[in-house]
């Protein structure tokens, strides 16, 4: 027995696809409360991309008071305090007649 390879061509048709894909980076810069959805508009698929940020406010808060009151009392106490002072008398001199006549 003897075996024979045969070769030959066979028509096939093969399709071939090729996409190409656009990416295009809008910037927005606008405030959101939530995480937007991807969505779909025609052939453009959005996708939102979110950051969280750090806000910094500077603000005024008062944390206590400090209560200072002035309370003036006044006392009378009886203190002795040395001092020095002069006592001036003055005396008439009489004369030994005047005496007499007295």
């Amino acid at each position: 027995m003897r075996k024979r390879v045969v070769e030959g061509e066979v028509p096939l048709e093969l399709v071939s696809a090729r996409e190409d894909v656009e990416v295009v980076r809008e910037p927005i810069g606008r405030v959101v409360t939530s995480v937007p959805q991807i969505r779909v508009e025609g052939d453009t698929t959005i996708v939102p991309v979110v950051e969280e940020t750090v806000v910094v406010e500077k603000r005024l808060l008062l944390r206590e008071e400090i209560r200072i009151t002035k309370r003036r009392t006044e006392e009378t106490r009886r203190v002795s305090i040395p001092v020095k002072g002069e006592q001036v008398s003055i005396e008439r001199e009489v004369a030994e007649e005047e005496l007499r006549r007295r």
